[in-house]
């Protein structure tokens, strides 16, 4: 369900008794009608236009939000279930604040101008950059109201493509817009069918700095700005379109961010990495763009991240890697680089051969990479009918080219960190 403004208030109002019942729920799926009668319960008792299918759908974004802004972020915040599914992890946002901070000032205005429920605008106040959010939708803006209470934001009830904010003077500004990336649950793949369209958002802004969200799969080769592609444990989240005033020179920018690991990490690589020569003896074919390279002692696939924003060769040369084959993203060397994860090469064989020697490893659980190549890991993993003990990781890619191509397996131990 959608919060009506009223629903918003209604909430605010009722937060001790939202999070006194939130205290005695179960949380369990199994358990949600029993949950959901205690839920109606209660809020006969507390009076005023409530609803207890709001205060339900409250306490179930909550946790999806938590997941995304870290452990009891979430926990006092007004949020539905479709703002929570929109809504961007922080660790995200707070990379988009320090880099506007770090390139436009910290004495910088941010105008969101699709603020939603606050999460810009708290990443925001973090870095100790000034804050104005709108939205059109006036629910979006009272939830963001709550969420942002004490921190000094500005929100307003607005259209996107209606400027209702005048660049100060004598400090940097800069506008962060989201244009939606789905209609009618389904995901939308070119800017101008975005909502609102991307070319009518640069227009409106024109002159500005601009810190526009899109999703990854986007053609962005029109943007003559920064394109930033951030991945989070693993998963690619958003491209974000930065003009040159933030760019400053860059073109392509992968941030690669991991909770997981021995410990907590953040990587920035982009365009101005220096490329080595094809024949250099420091990166023995890591760019040469015919041979493929016999793999060493360790298989690495390179973050999301760094695939989306075509930088797969910078990162070879930054860690010394070569490309297994120069038109695949799979890259071998004698370590794994610092805060990513690569399997040891235990062999290489065929995919005729690939069962058994899968058998002889005693091969039961195993993890399936796959370039180029038309195979399904699902259904692999169905032909193979392991019944060993022993975990591994099995990548499959496409070698060499034309009718000389040939299909290579590379049997790996389990994942291990740098």
């Amino acid at each position: 369900m959608s919060f009506s403004p009223a629903t918003v208030r209604w909430l605010a109002d009722h937060r001790d008794d939202v999070a006194a019942v939130e205290q005695i729920l179960s949380h369990r799926p199994d358990n949600y009608v029993h949950d959901a009668a205690m839920v109606a319960r209660d809020v006969q008792r507390w009076g005023g236009e409530g609803d207890s299918r709001a205060v339900m759908e409250l306490l179930s974004a909550r946790k999806a939000l938590g997941k995304k802004w870290g452990d009891g972020a979430a926990s006092d915040k007004l949020v539905c279930s479709e703002s929570a599914q929109q809504a961007t992890p922080m660790p995200v946002a707070e990379v988009r604040m320090e880099l506007i901070k770090q390139t436009c000032g910290a004495n910088t205005l941010v105008h969101d101008v699709t603020c939603s429920i606050g999460t810009e605008g708290i990443a925001a106040r973090r870095a100790g950059l000034d804050y104005i959010g709108a939205d059109i939708d006036p629910a979006r803006v009272a939830m963001a109201q709550h969420n942002l209470a004490g921190l000094s934001a500005h929100l307003y009830v607005g259209d996107a493509l209606t400027p209702a904010v005048r660049p100060p003077q004598g400090c940097g500004y800069v506008v962060i817009a989201d244009p939606a990336r789905r209609s009618q649950g389904r995901r939308i793949h070119t800017p101008e069918d975005l909502i609102p369209p991307l070319p009518d958002v640069i227009d409106t802004y024109r002159g500005a700095e601009l810190a526009i969200k899109c999703a990854p799969a986007l053609d962005y080769s029109f943007w003559e700005g920064l394109v930033s592609v951030v991945s989070l444990d693993g998963q690619v989240r958003e491209t974000t379109l930065y003009t040159p005033g933030i760019a400053q020179g860059r073109t392509r920018q992968a941030v690669v961010i991991s909770t997981r690991g021995p410990q907590p990490s953040r990587d920035v690589i982009d365009d101005t990495y220096p490329l080595p020569d094809a024949e250099s003896p420091e990166h023995p074919n890591a760019l040469n763009p015919e041979e493929s390279t016999t793999p060493g002692r360790f298989l690495v696939e390179p973050d999301g991240a760094i695939v989306r924003a075509g930088l797969v060769e910078h990162f070879a040369a930054r860690e010394q890697l070569a490309f297994i084959d120069p038109r695949i993203a799979f890259l071998t060397g004698t370590r794994i680089p610092e805060g990513y994860s690569g399997c040891e090469i235990i062999e290489t064989t065929t995919m005729k051969k690939l069962p058994a020697v899968l058998k002889g490893l005693d091969a039961g659980a195993v993890e399936i990479l796959v370039r180029g190549v038309n195979i399904t890991p699902e259904n692999l993993r169905k032909k193979l009918k392991l019944k060993g003990t022993q975990p591994y990781v099995i990548a499959l890619m496409r070698i060499g080219k034309g009718v000389a191509s040939s299909t290579l397996a590379i049997v790996a131990n389990k994942r291990q960190w740098g």
